[in-house]
């Protein structure tokens, strides 16, 4: 039996997002983290907090697979270390 999912607020999403963008694409200038997005004009650092919602739909499925493997070798690593 499957729990229903609560979404995830647009906090929540942004935080995966930039957890699970590569390091070559995210940074943090004057204490704002931001990733490298392709607009019209050329990719371009823009603030978490300025993202679309079609970018972060577009981000979105991917953050959510590597959280879930993420989430997944931690418990098995868990698993692991007990048995001896």
């Amino acid at each position: 039996m499957s729990q229903e999912a609560k979404p995830l607020s647009r906090e929540q999403q942004l935080r995966l997002i930039y957890r699970h963008t590569h390091k070559d694409y995210k940074g943090e200038i004057n204490g704002v983290k931001g990733i490298l997005v392709l607009r019209q004009s050329g990719s371009c650092s823009v603030p978490l907090e300025q993202l679309t919602d079609a970018e972060i739909a577009d981000r979105l499925p991917y953050a959510m697979k590597k959280e879930a493997a993420r989430i997944e070798a931690k418990s098995a690593a868990k698993g692991k270390g007990g048995a001896a």
